[in-house]
């Protein structure tokens, strides 16, 4: 939590507003800075809803053997008039408890430019500290193989990717075995050396878009699952760009299997949300959108892969991106993944044998004078619009026969 000192190092270093971290615990120890920057200073909070205990309590004897905790004292803060009590902080950034820190850290990043020439050893402890912070994997969901994970669903439009955060805090992570998903910013450095493989160095093609992507690291043999759930507010089209560097060889898709194994692959689903992380069960996969074949070359560069998701329109989907390898390492990266809202219909109307242009059920009508079309259509007969019209143009009217 800062402090009137941290305060000052941060007029100092013209460092913004300090990071809070928030978390959930019994009675919050020195939560009252936290509380006070949220409302006086702007801090920033990242983590969880506090647990909402603010009064202060002194303990009581009753007796040689026992004695009882009483609330003695509250604080007031100056400009709400309140405290916290029972409510708890809110952060401005919800992540889990774990990655609390991490993301409070790689906030840091946006504010490390501005750090003064003259304080090198300043720079290089934020520095070091968000490249330590980045390294790490990302926290892996609680659950088995087996099992299910509930988690907060975004809706598609605003569940676009870019990985531009510097981290995994809008995934949810599945991995068994060796490795996991990194976040990483150069194709000839492991994100976490500890978990690449030495003999077989990395080496993938760099971020395709912006600073950072994601992709899997290793060390040995294991499955790692990426995955996060989606509303589809609407019809969309799936946009990812996906690539990968395999020391092995892409296994035949084995459909008696009822989940994932760890045969060398790279598969990228849609599943229902309320499947078990890991199935590939016909009624649990929706749709494949990617994956590696044999006979695939050892490398793939960049490119995009893109999927119609206008069939779930209304429904909620988890999109799935499993790697797994018992051959060698595979590195698969995803990058610039984008829920791209599919447009409108084109705009059609229909004329009337007696002049009078009627709307078709569905379909907008024209914003042309009813009584006045603009081309003369034969009775029973359809004709276009024809002439030219800018690209950003609305849709062009059609005459159809009724």
């Amino acid at each position: 939590m800062p402090n009137a000192h941290s305060q000052n190092i941060g007029r100092r270093y013209r460092i913004g507003v300090p990071a809070v971290l928030l978390s959930i615990i019994g009675a919050e120890v020195n939560i009252r800075p936290g509380f006070a920057n949220r409302t006086t200073i702007s801090a920033h909070a990242a983590g969880e809803t506090t647990g909402g205990g603010a009064h202060l309590v002194a303990g009581r004897r009753i007796n040689d053997h026992f004695s009882i905790g009483v609330p003695s004292g509250r604080p007031i803060n100056a400009v709400t008039k309140t405290d916290w009590e029972g409510a708890g902080v809110e952060p401005d950034v919800k992540v889990s408890a774990d990655s609390a820190l991490k993301t409070a850290h790689l906030a840091l990043e946006k504010q490390e430019q501005t750090l003064p020439a003259d304080a090198p050893g300043l720079r290089n402890e934020v520095s070091a500290t968000i490249q330590t912070r980045r390294n790490e994997p990302a926290v892996p969901a609680t659950s088995g193989a087996s099992g299910s994970e509930t988690m907060k669903s975004m809706p598609a439009s605003k569940a676009s990717e870019d990985f531009e955060s510097g981290t995994l805090a809008n995934w949810k992570v599945e991995r068994s075995g060796a490795g996991g998903w990194f976040i990483y910013t150069n194709g000839k450095t492991p994100p976490n050396p500890a978990q690449s493989d030495p003999n077989l160095p990395f080496d993938i093609p760099n971020p395709p878009q912006g600073k950072f992507a994601a992709v899997t690291d290793m060390n040995g043999p294991g499955r790692r699952i990426l995955y996060r759930d989606v509303t589809l507010d609407g019809r969309y089209r799936l946009h990812l760009t996906v690539f990968y560097v395999n020391a092995g060889r892409f296994s035949a898709t084995d459909t008696s299997r009822p989940d994932i194994g760890d045969e060398q692959q790279y598969r990228i689903d849609l599943v229902s949300p309320s499947a078990p992380i890991a199935s590939a069960a016909k009624d649990h996969v929706l749709a494949t959108i990617f994956r590696g074949q044999p006979g695939d070359p050892p490398r793939r560069q960049p490119a995009e892969v893109t999927f119609d998701l206008s069939q779930w329109n209304g429904q909620t989907v988890r999109l799935r991106l499993a790697s797994a390898d018992n051959q060698g390492p595979l590195r698969a990266g995803v990058d610039d993944i984008r829920f791209e809202r599919i447009g409108q219909q084109r705009r059609t109307t229909s004329l009337l044998p007696s002049g009078l242009v009627a709307r078709i059920p569905g379909r907008r009508q024209s914003s042309r004078s009813p009584a006045f079309p603009s081309r003369a259509v034969p009775r029973g007969w359809s004709s276009s619009l024809s002439s030219p019209q800018p690209p950003d143009s609305p849709p062009r009217e059609e005459y159809v026969p009724i």
